[in-house]
C-alpha cells in the first residue's frame, strides 16, 4: 500500500497583508518572488506546431457558426497551442496522468457535427436531458427552461467572461471555450423555483466537450444531477459556471464516469453571494485517467459552501480531485470532505485548499481527507492546504488514510456475512456517509446511491480477481 499526506504547514500572517481583499493579489504578488515563466518543453525548442489550428478550422468550418463565435474559439486555441498542457513538473498537475495526451487530441473531429446516434440508452428515459456524442437526442417538458444546445441548434449561452478567457493562462478553460459542443444554460429569476433536473451526457464514439452555465437570482432555487460519462480511449473536458445571487441556493449532483484509457476532466468554477448556500456532491469512478475541480469563491456574509467528494479507483484508475475554495469576505462557512477508495494498481489523488484573505473575518472552514486502501498496491495522494490572511477565523483541515477495520470486519463476519460481503457493507458506508447528506431531494439521493453501488461493484470485481 502506498499512501501520501502532503499536508501544507498552516500560513497565517495578518499583521503585513493588507484588509482590503481586492488588493490579495498584488500582495501576493509583492510578498513572493516571482516564479520564472512555465514553458512546455518541446515549445522551447521548436515553433507552435499549426497542425492542430489547421484541423481546428476545419471543423470549424463544418459547424456553419457565425463568424464572430468562429474568430472568438480559434483565439482561444491559439492561446492555448501557446501554453501547452501541463506536464509532471507542474505541481497543481503532477498527480494527472496526461503522458502521450498532446492539444490535438481535445480537438473534436469533423465528423462530430454530423448526424449523430438515434436511440436511447437504458435508464435514459428517466432524465429530462440526454446529450450523446454532443448532440441533443432526448428532452422533456423541464428542458426547455434549461436552454439546450448543440451544434445543430447552437441557442447563445450567457459566457460573461468570454473576453477575460483570451488572456488568462488555462489552458483546459482555453480549450473548452475553443472546442464546446454543447451544454445548456439555466437563469433562475429571483424567487423562482425550478423543478428538479437530471441531465445525463455521453461520449461513446467522439469527445465531446460540455459547457453548462448556471445562475440562479436572489432567492432562487435549483437542484441538478449532471451524470457526464466517457466512454474507453476517449478525451473529453468539461465546464460548468455557478453563479449565486444573494440567498439563492443550489444542489448539485456530479457523477463522473471514465472508461479505461480515457482522459476525462470535468471543472466547475463557482461565485457564492451573501447568503446564498452551495451544495456539491462530486462522484468520480471508473478505470481511466479523471480530473475532477471545484473552484469556488465565496463572496458576502453567510454564504455557505458545503462540498462533498468521492473517488472510486479501480484498476488502473488514475483519479484526481482538486478544491479551492476561497474567503473573499467575513462571516461565511464551507466545508470540504473529501474520500477516495482505492484498488490495488489504482491511484487516488484529492488535494483540497481553503484559502480565507485579508479582511475576511470571522470565517469558518473546515476540511477533511480520508482514504481507504483495499490491498497492497493501491495508493492514495492527499494535500491538504490551509492559508490565512485574517482574524478570529475558525479554520481546521486534516487527511487520514488506512484500510479496513479488522475488528469491524470479524463483527460482520460474526453475524453471518462472508467476508467479500463484509468488506463491501464497509466500503459502501464509508462512501455513502457524506456524499447522501442532500437535503430534500429523494432521487438524488437514489441516483448517488446507484452510482455508488456501480463503484462498488467495479471494486469488487477487482478484490475476486486478487482473490
Amino acid at each position: 500500500m502506498s499512501r501520501r499526506t502532503g499536508c501544507m504547514s498552516c500560513r497565517r500572517d495578518a499583521s503585513s497583508v493588507p484588509a482590503d481583499p481586492s488588493s490579495l493579489a498584488n500582495w501576493r504578488k509583492a510578498a513572493m518572488p516571482p516564479l520564472p515563466e512555465r514553458r512546455n518543453e518541446d515549445q522551447s525548442r521548436h515553433p507552435i506546431d499549426t497542425a492542430p489550428l489547421r484541423r481546428f478550422d476545419e471543423w470549424l468550418a463544418a459547424t456553419g457558426l457565425p463568424a464572430g463565435e468562429v474568430e472568438a474559439r480559434r483565439r482561444a486555441l491559439t492561446r492555448a497551442l501557446a501554453l501547452g498542457l501541463p506536464g509532471p513538473k507542474d505541481e497543481a498537475w503532477r498527480t494527472m496522468d496526461l503522458k502521450g495526451r498532446t492539444i490535438a487530441d481535445f480537438l473534436p473531429a469533423p465528423a462530430i457535427v454530423k448526424a449523430g446516434p438515434t436511440a436511447l440508452p437504458e435508464g435514459a428515459q428517466d432524465s429530462d436531458l440526454v446529450f450523446i456524442d454532443g448532440r441533443i437526442l432526448h428532452r422533456s417538458e423541464h428542458a426547455a427552461r434549461m436552454r439546450p444546445h448543440d451544434l445543430a441548434d447552437p441557442a447563445p449561452v450567457v459566457r460573461k467572461d468570454d473576453d477575460r478567457e483570451g488572456g488568462v493562462d488555462d489552458v483546459f478553460r482555453l480549450l473548452n471555450r475553443a472546442t464546446s459542443t454543447h451544454g445548456f444554460a439555466l437563469a433562475l429569476d429571483a424567487g423562482e423555483e425550478a423543478p428538479a433536473l437530471r441531465i445525463r451526457d455521453l461520449a461513446q464514439g467522439s469527445g465531446a466537450h460540455a459547457r453548462h452555465c448556471l445562475s440562479l437570482g436572489a432567492g432562487a432555487r435549483g437542484s441538478i444531477v449532471i451524470e457526464e460519462e466517457a466512454a474507453a480511449g476517449l478525451v473529453r473536458n468539461g465546464v460548468i459556471d455557478v453563479a449565486l445571487a444573494r440567498d439563492a441556493r443550489l444542489d448539485l449532483v456530479l457523477i463522473q464516469r471514465t472508461g479505461t484509457g480515457a482522459h476525462h476532466l470535468l471543472r466547475l468554477f463557482a461565485g457564492v453571494a451573501a447568503g446564498a448556500r452551495l451544495t456539491v456532491r462530486h462522484l468520480v469512478l471508473g478505470g481511466g485517467a479523471a480530473r475532477a475541480e471545484q473552484v469556488w469563491t465565496l463572496d458576502g456574509a453567510e454564504a455557505h459552501g458545503d462540498l462533498a467528494g468521492l473517488l472510486l479507483a479501480p484498476a488502473p484508475a488514475r483519479l484526481d480531485l482538486a478544491v479551492e475554495i476561497a474567503h473573499r469576505s467575513g462571516a461565511a462557512t464551507s466545508d470540504q470532505h473529501l474520500r477516495a477508495i482505492a484498488a490495488p494498481a489504482a491511484r487516488a489523488a484529492a488535494a483540497g485548499r481553503i484559502l480565507v484573505a485579508p479582511g475576511a473575518d470571522a470565517t469558518e472552514a473546515h476540511q477533511q481527507l480520508r482514504g481507504l486502501l483495499l490491498a497492497s498496491g493501491a495508493e492514495c495522494d492527499f494535500k491538504p492546504e490551509l492559508e490565512i490572511h485574517a482574524e478570529e477565523v475558525v479554520c481546521s483541515h486534516g487527511a487520514a488514510i488506512g484500510s479496513l477495520d479488522d475488528t469491524q470486519l470479524f463483527y460482520l463476519m460474526s453475524r453471518g456475512l462472508d467476508t467479500r460481503a463484509a468488506r463491501r457493507v464497509l466500503m459502501e458506508a464509508f462512501a455513502a456517509e457524506r456524499l447522501l447528506t442532500i437535503d430534500g431531494d429523494d432521487p438524488a439521493r437514489a441516483w448517488i446511491g446507484r452510482a455508488i453501488a456501480e463503484g462498488m461493484d467495479m471494486l469488487a470485481m477487482e478484490e475476486a480477481s486478487d482473490g
